[in-house]
């Protein structure tokens, strides 16, 4: 009645010239001319309040002309009177949008599309695509998403709402539907700036192949968003000319901090800091006050190299965040540069917060001699994710560790401590398994503690044995006690006469001087390879030194030739004796090059110079000075024999003749005084072989991380273009659900036939026993569940199929299968209980009790109407298992990228904490050696 009334106040009785101005005002409105509309509106207000014409019309023209806050006043003053009217619910949720009151336009919008709901059309997918603007303006992508479905299913051909959907898609982060909701819309004849549109939402879907022509569209126009996306597209390629370039242009074209912070990132991936740095501090320029994140990032990036700059960066970055850690860090590493240490330890006193925090504790206590805080501090920022060092911070963190492990090694006394690196490199040997660096390490580590090992070596006839003899003053050589066959002999003293045959497998055997042939003889019948053989005289010399008597090189046994390069190889010094008669070989010099070469003190002996003339003595030494200059000081001069002789018989003066005594002289002053050094310098030499060896070892694990980490990009990248084949999978999957469902509901129908009463005449009713209705809901339920298990089963497998060449040779691999089972179970248990629920909520009941008794007995009606009871799955399992599906997708992507970083933090780990202190040792044995 009350409508009615106003139908007849406002219309039937209205004045005609009311009504004149009223359709003028609404013309003026349809004209665009908001303004001249609100006066004549008003007009009619104040002559007729509340009328319901003029009230909608006043609306439009105060929203038309920005009071928005007076149309929502005047709307609602509207909607008292027609409460009801969906147009007006519709218009309200258009300003309560426009006023930034999303909940009450998702409310009007709701009111209005469900009295539209009816009809659907323009109208109704208006009301869904403004509440999806709402809810999007809420925080709701997925309800935006679920409202622009149904906009797009009242008009297809709303381009507008299309790709709005892929929008709200990607920000819902569901990439595999947004993609799969932009099919179609590229060959769409869009124009510029819904080609913009789209391809910064597939950009962001992930789906570059398909946005990339689109974004070079946009980016002719000067689109700097779609500059910004394709530069962004080009660095993820390693293309970073192309994504400079790009950069370059958005800023250019006036993209402002946006462009620069994107610049920004190109400029860090190619190296360039300093110049990034700059990028972000003229990005943060452009907005009023400064920009707190562009400047963190800023301090971040800058490099630590200029104080200046250092302090202007942080400067910069207080100005928005006073007292902000970024800011800290970097005042720290001024101060440090300039030399101000106590000053920096004052201001780094708080807890670290920031990765260049970390690096300037480390700094510091590098520059106070403390390298093992320096080292902890460094450890305790890479286990760390927010304190880890990022960019080209990674290099100075490499340069810090290096110099604390160099500082280390070397000690508080300048000297390195030979027994703990030993130490080191046989514990990575043993965690390596490296079989042959344990065994040297563990030799090396035994000759360390014993005294220095002097080697005789030259050409065989040079008289090195006599010269043995020579030194010790007794007949062990050859023509003695030491064996003749192809062993080394180690001459040591000791407080009786004794021989010990050492192994290579590290037994020994002992006895006295009588028994050596025999040891011998044992090791050659057991099998035993003899490493050396030991002879052990009361001598004061050999108390100090060790001599290690060698065959001959140059000699006919091949054998011998290769224990003259064990000798070497063992010498702590060296002794090289000549024969007077032939000296200056060939073949010497490329000997004595490589005794040189591993930087071991050599001693040159010209022996049996009693049988050349002076002139002749004097033309060899000559003729040595100038072939071989690596022989040092003049090689001393001497008889070895005369000089045995001399001492057997005690003649002094005979012996000084010999020449021994100023090769005894010779040594002393350069050999057996420096005997600590020498020792140290030959096992350092020794060690820095081993290490070699060692750390030969690190391109061949870091290939194996890097390997692991190429078939996880590989995964990653493959992983992003199989929602094709998962989606197709699916499509099968409900197909073959559909089809078994109807097969399912048939095989149903021939158990009814089977069972049912017929009726006995046509006023009678077919009719079933109560256990046969249970019977046929038993049968109908198992069919269907059999149906959901098998096509979950083949879905399962198929999906298996479409994502195990991604995960191939990574860890991911082995739990493909275990992780679909897991991701597509619960939505088809959903299902089966939704269709469960279906039958037994009473559909079977009205079958039984309200279409059979009339039914025709055949299959296909009574299929048909069983079939009332089916859950349909293209409207409720297939979503749900596309959703499953792109999470599963989602959780592999980024279980594929953590475990690359994992890969990648445990080489790190292991480079740091391993490979590294052996490259500092490394570096600190070279100059102990040189």
């Amino acid at each position: 009645m009350g409508r009615a009334a106003r139908f007849i106040d406002d219309v039937l009785l209205l004045p005609e010239e009311v009504r004149d101005r009223i359709e003028r005002a609404e013309q003026l409105l349809d004209a665009g001319r908001g303004a001249e509309a609100e006066k004549l509106l008003r007009g009619v207000l104040e002559e007729r309040p509340g009328l319901l014409r003029a009230l909608i019309g006043w609306a439009r023209a105060l929203e038309m002309t920005g009071d928005v806050s007076g149309a929502r006043l005047a709307l609602a003053e509207a909607r008292q009177q027609e409460p009801d009217d969906p147009q007006l619910s519709l218009l309200a949720a258009k300003l309560a949008l426009a006023s930034h009151d999303p909940g009450a336009a998702v409310t009007a919008a709701r009111e209005a599309a469900r009295r539209l709901a009816a009809q659907g059309g323009p109208a109704f997918a208006e009301a869904c695509v403004i509440r999806a603007r709402a809810e999007w303006m809420r925080g709701r992508p997925d309800r935006a998403a679920r409202e622009l479905r149904k906009a797009i299913a009242a008009r297809p051909e709303d381009v507008d709402a299309r790709i709005a959907l892929v929008e709200a898609l990607v920000d819902s982060d569901e990439r595999l539907a947004a993609r799969r909701a932009a099919r179609g819309l590229e060959g769409a004849g869009l124009d510029d700036a819904r080609t913009t549109r789209l391809g910064l939402a597939l950009h962001r879907a992930g789906d570059a192949a398909s946005a990339r022509p689109l974004l070079e569209r946009a980016a002719q126009i000067g689109n700097t968003q779609a500059l910004e996306a394709l530069a962004r597209q080009s660095l993820a390629r390693g293309d970073h000319a192309a994504a400079e370039g790009h950069a370059r242009m958005a800023v250019a074209r006036g993209g402002g901090a946006a462009a620069l912070s994107t610049l920004a990132d190109v400029l860090v991936a190619a190296g360039r800091d300093g110049e990034a740095a700059q990028a972000l501090l003229a990005a943060s320029e452009t907005r009023q006050g400064g920009d707190r994140d562009l400047l963190r990032r800023a301090a971040r990036v800058v490099p630590l190299r200029d104080a200046r700059e250092l302090v202007r960066v942080a400067d910069a970055l207080e100005a928005t965040s006073p007292e902000d850690p970024a800011a800290r860090a970097l005042r720290a590493h001024a101060m440090l540069l300039r030399g101000e240490r106590d000053a920096c330890r004052t201001l780094l006193a708080g807890e670290m917060v920031e990765p260049r925090e970390v690096l300037a504790h480390a700094r510091l206590a590098l520059d106070e001699r403390r390298p093992q805080d320096a080292l902890a501090v460094m450890d305790r920022g890479e286990a760390s994710e927010q304190l880890r060092p990022r960019n080209g911070d990674a290099q100075l963190a490499r340069t810090i560790r290096r110099d604390a492990l160099r500082t280390l090694w070397r000690g508080p006394r300048e000297e390195v401590d030979l027994a703990a690196a030993i130490d080191g490199v046989l514990a990575f040997a043993e965690e390596r398994r490296l079989t042959d660096a344990v065994a040297r390490a563990r030799a090396l580590r035994d000759e360390l503690d014993r005294p220095l090992l002097l080697t005789i070596l030259g050409e065989f006839n040079a008289g090195k044995s006599t010269l043995v003899n020579a030194f010790v003053g007794a007949d062990v050589a050859p023509t003695g006690i030491l064996p003749t066959t192809a062993t080394l002999n180690v001459l040591r003293g000791g407080a009786e006469r004794r021989v010990r045959v050492v192994r290579k497998d590290g037994t020994t055997r002992e006895g006295d001087w009588d028994d050596l042939k025999r040891l011998l003889g044992d090791a050659e019948r057991e099998g035993a390879v003899v490493d050396h053989v030991e002879i052990v005289l009361p001598s004061e010399l050999l108390e100090r030194v060790w001599i290690l008597d060698t065959p001959g090189s140059n000699a006919p046994n091949p054998e011998h030739e290769a224990l003259a390069k064990e000798a070497m190889r063992r010498a702590d010094a060296a002794l090289w004796v000549f024969d007077a008669g032939q000296a200056g070989k060939a073949s010497e010099g490329r000997i004595l090059a490589s005794v040189r070469a591993s930087k071991r003190t050599v001693i040159a002996a010209l022996n049996k110079v009693d049988r050349l003339k002076p002139e002749q003595l004097a033309q060899v030494k000559a003729s040595l000075a100038r072939e071989m200059p690596e022989i040092g000081p003049e090689p001393v001069a001497l008889s070895a024999r005369a000089a045995l002789r001399a001492r057997v018989a005690n003649d002094d003066a005979a012996y000084e003749a010999s020449g021994f005594p100023a090769l005894v002289r010779r040594l002393e002053s350069d050999v057996f005084s420096q005997s600590r050094l020498l020792k140290r310098r030959a096992c350092a030499g020794r060690l820095l072989e081993l290490l070699r060896d060692a750390l030969a070892t690190e391109a061949e694990v870091e290939g194996g991380f890097e390997a692991r980490r190429a078939k996880l990009d590989r995964a990653a990248t493959t992983l992003a273009s199989v929602g094709g084949p998962v989606q197709a999978a699916i499509e099968r999957a409900i197909e073959e659900l559909e089809a078994a469902q109807s097969r399912a509901f048939d095989d149903a129908a021939a158990e009814v036939l089977s069972f049912v009463r017929p009726r006995t005449n046509r006023f009678a009713s077919h009719g079933a026993d109560p256990e046969d209705r249970a019977f046929l809901a038993e049968v109908i339920q198992n069919r269907l569940d059999q149906a959901s298990e098998s096509t979950a089963a083949r879905l399962g497998e198929a999906l298996v199929a479409a994502l195990a060449p991604s995960l191939a040779g990574t860890e991911l691999e082995a739990a493909i299968a275990v992780r679909v089972e897991a991701a597509i179970a619960p939505p088809v248990a959903a299902f089966g209980g939704f269709q469960a629920g279906l039958l037994s909520g009473g559909a079977l009941r009205r079958f039984f009790d309200e279409v059979l008794p009339t039914a025709t007995l055949s299959v296909k009606p009574i299929a048909d109407a069983l079939g009332q009871a089916r859950a349909f799955p293209r409207e409720s399992l297939r979503p749900a298992l596309e959703h499953a599906t792109a999470e599963l997708l989602r959780e592999l992507e980024r279980d594929v990228t953590a475990t690359g970083e994992a890969a990648r933090r445990e080489w790190e780990r292991l480079r740091a904490r391993t490979y590294e202190p052996l490259r500092a040792l490394h570096e600190v044995l070279e100059e102990l050696v040189g």
